[in-house]
């Protein structure tokens, strides 16, 4: 009547990490084709510059292999140069992610530039090199020889299907660096909702000490209750301290044991059937420290010890679940061969993490089953930090042998239990910036050169009696015609990726119309800065100066 279930070691030591390295590697790979784009619009505005150039070689001899195979070996030194700087800071770079990534990230010790690595940015510098360069060099080989070498080619240049292409290169930066603001927009939102969790105590002001009795001087369990009852009342003295109390492992550790149970009067659950709680000893005082509250019935107190009758408190979850027909004070439950009498009923409270539901839980008093292992919980009147050199003092005077397994305070150890989640935000986030930064460079070099190339049409338009108000929102109304068809494509190839993030999010739906609609604000805003500089240049060009040096 006993089953098991088989899985692989490593799935089991990564399960908490797959999804969030896995999206960091996609975000990555967002930011290096914005930066490849990028960069390919840039090599096209300079290949037009160079028509001369290139039509002076192609009738000189040289046919398009050739020309092209110069502009891609241009484009190589371009991405070796990129990659040898990335290899650099990736060097100086990983030592500082890996001091950033939580405790416990499983194999971050492995984490470091090898020979594997070595050959992965090889290859992306290769392809990198191609990516951002085929295009231009294809691009920039096809002019017309005639054209180019008229003196007035270089407004033949700047037409329809040239710009075109930078405008769709335009676009897919677009689109690119709204996927990539919107998954951080929805990790930031869902960060703000964890953090705004009502954990069912309170944090603020309570410093924690863990520390463990060995068992070879501490074998016999009155010896263990009697170390940490002198231990509290020692700790208790301390100026500053307004209530003391131990449990064995804290909330949000998820340190705890699992066990069944039965309840008086009930049917045995049948084989397969039995339900589970978890449950952790606690000393008198524990509850009113940590300020977990007492719904029904009573705490703990100094006369339930071993001599008395067994007693129990439950959480809101089982006696919701177990006792919805009745009042569970007064009744009994049993963990094993012996029963115990519910005193009370405490509130719920997040122990195995803040996304997790509350389930079945119960607390037992210290004194009726000691074990060498407890944490403190000292909600002070003061900053609680301050205390710890008194603590330390008074653990080391009453037993100078035994060391602190970790001494914090509440505050870090709610922020620890939500390192995973911060880590992968602020990442994420800081790659979703590094998109934006470039989405609107690349934009602002589009504008830019388009108003330079069509300077002679700025003028011609002036002379005609447009005012500079009027070219200025031409510029930047053409600029926002692009960042409204990048918008609407990356709306859409949002709503389809982020659903990806939906085992990250926590309160916060994948397709929330508030983070669409914030990203596309911001979007908007930053695009436009980036077109008023040109615009403005454009609105203030001399059609007297323009058309003469035509």
């Amino acid at each position: 009547g006993v089953g098991y279930a088989l899985f692989p070691l490593r799935d089991d030591l990564v399960a908490q990490t797959r999804t969030g390295l896995w999206v960091l590697l996609a975000a990555v790979g967002f930011v290096l084709l914005i930066a490849c784009v990028n960069v390919a619009n840039l090599l096209l505005a300079r290949g037009t510059t160079r028509s001369g150039e290139l039509a002076i070689r192609a009738a000189l001899g040289a046919n398009r292999s050739r020309i092209v195979t110069q502009l891609m070996t241009e484009s190589g030194l371009l991405a070796l140069m990129g990659g040898v700087t990335g290899l650099v800071l990736a060097f100086w770079g990983t030592d500082l992610l890996v001091s950033l990534a939580p405790q416990g990230t499983p194999r971050i010790d492995e984490v470091a530039v090898d020979g594997r690595i070595l050959g992965f940015a090889a290859a992306i510098t290769v392809a990198a090199g191609f990516l951002f360069g085929i295009l231009p060099a294809l691009k920039s080989s096809r002019g017309d020889l005639q054209e180019s070498l008229k003196e007035g080619g270089r407004g033949a240049e700047a037409g329809a299907r040239k710009r075109g292409l930078r405008s769709a290169l335009v676009i897919t930066q677009v689109a690119l660096a709204l996927v990539l603001l919107t998954g951080a927009g929805l990790l930031l939102r869902s960060f703000q909702r964890l953090n705004a969790v009502d954990l069912g105590f309170n944090p603020q002001g309570l410093l924690t000490a863990s520390l463990g009795l060995p068992v070879a001087r501490y074998a016999d369990r009155s010896a263990r209750y009697i170390f940490f009852t002198d231990l509290e009342e020692r700790v208790r003295t301390i100026p500053g301290v307004e209530q003391v109390g131990s449990t064995y492992s804290l909330p949000l550790t998820g340190n705890d044991h699992d066990t069944g149970f039965k309840i008086e009067g009930r049917p045995v659950p049948k084989p397969g059937e039995q339900k589970a709680v978890w449950y952790r000893q606690a000393t008198p005082g524990y509850l009113e420290a940590v300020g977990i509250s007492v719904l029904e019935g009573r705490t703990f107190t100094a006369s339930d010890d071993a001599q008395a009758p067994p007693v129990v408190i439950i959480n809101e979850t089982l006696a919701s679940r177990h006792f919805a027909d009745g009042n569970p004070i007064g009744q009994r439950i049993s963990l094993g061969s012996t029963w115990r009498e519910i005193i009370g009923v405490a509130q719920d409270i997040k122990n195995f993490g803040i996304q997790t539901e509350s389930r079945n839980a119960l607390y037992l008093p210290y004194a009726q089953a000691p074990t060498g292992f407890l944490s403190l919980v000292i909600r002070a009147s003061v900053d609680p930090v301050s205390l710890m050199p008194a603590v330390r003092r008074e653990i080391a005077a009453a037993d100078p042998n035994l060391a602190l397994s970790r001494l914090a305070t509440m505050e870090t150890v709610v922020r620890d239990s939500l390192a995973s989640e911060q880590f992968l935000t602020r990442l994420l986030s800081l790659f979703a910036a590094v998109a934006l930064v470039l989405a609107a460079v690349g934009l602002y070099g589009v504008v830019s050169y388009g108003v330079s190339r069509r300077s002679r049409e700025m003028g011609v338009r002036i002379a005609l009696g447009a005012a500079g108000s009027d070219i200025g929102r031409l510029v930047v109304g053409q600029s926002l015609g692009l960042v409204a068809i990048g918008v609407g494509v990356g709306l859409v190839g949002a709503y389809s990726l982020t659903r990806l993030l939906e085992g990250l999010l926590f309160g916060v739906e994948a397709t929330d119309p508030i983070t669409f609609l914030v990203v596309t604000v911001v979007l908007g805003v930053v695009s436009v800065a980036a077109s008023v500089i040109p615009a403005r240049r454009a609105a203030k060009v001399d059609p007297v100066t323009v058309l003469h040096s035509e």
